[in-house]
């Protein structure tokens, strides 16, 4: 049994299927009833994350997904739900929505008939209850996810839930969350941290956008497009406010330690020397923020504080320059 387990294959098998590549079903066998409501070969996708929209699998197994059909009954409605969410179309999964509330005209396992009855029991000879819970993690997997670590604002809202907003939804990590959306789009997200644990949020955009801790502006790890970061204490709350940008940085000094120069106006920064090849810029906290070989360019949004530059010359030694708000 040792034996077993130490050599057991845990890897994903592909195979292609009319054309199109998908995640194998079975290890050893040929997908052959493509529409069965059955989706264990896409655990990997939902609930276990291990494939995620940046992972080479993510298309075959949207593939597979949709080999599947939305055809279902019961606990394999409420899946569909999550795993179309979890594929980031939001359109789709509510369709299955739309599906699972249906009212269902069969009193046995006929996934071409499903849906719930008039007392809202979710119909898979006869009853399910898998389905109707089901069904609501759909809905919360829709507007927020939090499996990978990292909070991902409405990652697969329905172009059909136009304005509107949520409240008490919990994160992994032990955060609680608000949100409220306009015409498609984010306007505030409260996070509530109730464990102390770091925060990590992501959405198009956040990483310009203002952030408050318990009403005042606060500075965050903004390094990587459409991620914040941020230690919250707990018992304090988040707010992102979509419709107002982050205060800019006022760099306004420099302090010299080396031949190499360095003038700021507001963001704008210029570095003069010799063999001058790379610039890093980081923050208090040690985090790099930009890389860049130009000798001219622009602080990001987050520059607060202050700040370390390292000019990196062809002869290799960093010379550095702390810029002083």
């Amino acid at each position: 049994i040792q034996d077993l387990y130490d050599n057991f294959d845990r890897g994903l098998w592909t195979e292609t299927y009319n054309g199109k590549t998908c995640i194998s079903e079975w290890k050893n066998n040929p997908l052959s009833d493509p529409g069965h409501r059955h989706l264990s070969h896409l655990m990997c996708l939902y609930p276990f994350a291990q494939v995620t929209p940046s992972s080479p699998y993510f298309q075959a197994a949207v593939n597979s997904l949709k080999l599947r059909s939305d055809n279902s009954t019961g606990w394999s409605m409420g899946w569909r739900i999550n795993l179309w969410a979890r594929a980031q179309d939001g359109d789709h999964a509510h369709v299955l929505l739309h599906s699972a509330l249906k009212h269902s005209t069969s009193y046995g396992t006929d996934q071409s008939r499903g849906g719930i009855y008039y007392n809202l029991y979710d119909s898979h000879a006869p009853f399910q209850i898998d389905g109707n819970f089901g069904a609501c993690a759909g809905i919360a997997e829709m507007l927020l996810q939090s499996a990978t670590d990292t909070i991902s604002l409405l990652p697969a809202l329905p172009r059909v839930w136009k304005t509107g907003s949520v409240n008490g939804l919990k994160a992994v990590g032990n955060f609680e969350v608000s949100i409220s959306w306009k015409d498609g789009k984010a306007v505030q997200a409260d996070i509530t941290s109730l464990g102390g644990q770091p925060l990590a949020v992501s959405y198009p955009g956040i990483e310009t956008r203002k952030l408050l801790v318990d009403g005042e502006e606060v500075e965050a790890d903004r390094s990587k497009a459409g991620v914040v970061g941020l230690e919250l204490a707990e018992g304090k709350t988040l707010s992102v406010m979509f419709d107002e940008e982050a205060t800019q940085t006022g760099v306004c000094s420099v302090q010299q330690d080396s031949p190499i120069s360095v003038s700021v106006n507001g963001r704008n920064v210029s570095v003069k020397g010799k063999g001058i090849s790379m610039v890093r810029v980081f923050d208090a906290a040690g985090r790099k923020i930009l890389e860049t070989p130009r000798t001219s360019f622009r602080l990001p949004r987050e520059a607060a504080g202050v700040f370390l530059i390292d000019v990196q010359t062809a002869t290799g030694p960093q010379n550095q320059k702390m810029l002083m708000r």
